[in-house]
């Protein structure tokens, strides 16, 4: 996969890419400033000892739009927002993540999620967990105008659900 790591790599971008079998598709740490557009992920299984994703933000700011994850039935997220990140993801696909979730957002972190389709993934389409967000605040995660649907068939059952805001 790709990797950006702390300030060298601020103002980094990536267009028009196609990422396959990786299993750290793309990983930022300590990145502002970095542009994620019409890049496709597939065939990946997205897992890398606890980084989990097909994209991982770490205290990072990526813009991300019309980007396109295609998971398989071991891929685990397909999108991590952690550590205090923001930056936004829109107009963009996750689907199939077979083993996990479709967006994550933790650890402080205040994305804009807009207009995504999050689309049969193994538990959440999106999930907020202890994200220490404030009710009404203003670093709350801004999630608008998504289609999520067909998350959290878990065992062919329903189990989980398309949007969890959880101890957050």
């Amino acid at each position: 996969g790709i990797r950006f790591v702390n300030s060298g790599a601020n103002n980094s971008s990536l267009n028009y890419c196609d990422i396959n079998y990786a299993s750290m598709p793309i990983k930022a740490t300590n990145t502002s400033s970095l542009t994620i557009n019409n890049v496709a992920i597939g065939n990946s299984n997205f897992y890398n000892g606890g980084d989990d994703a097909a994209m991982a933000f770490y205290n990072s700011s990526p813009n991300i739009s019309n980007a396109t994850i295609n998971g398989r039935p071991d891929s685990w997220n397909g999108v991590r927002f952690a550590s205090g990140s923001t930056g936004s993801i829109t107009s963009s696909v996750i689907r199939q993540c077979g083993a996990g979730n479709g967006i994550v957002i933790q650890g402080s972190s205040y994305p804009r999620i807009m207009y995504c389709n999050v689309d049969s993934n193994y538990y959440h389409g999106i999930l907020a967990v202890y994200n220490g967000v404030q009710s009404n605040g203003p670093n709350n995660p801004y999630i608008y105008g998504n289609n999520v649907r067909r998350n959290g068939f878990a065992y062919g059952i329903k189990y989980y659900i398309g949007i969890d805001i959880h101890a957050s």
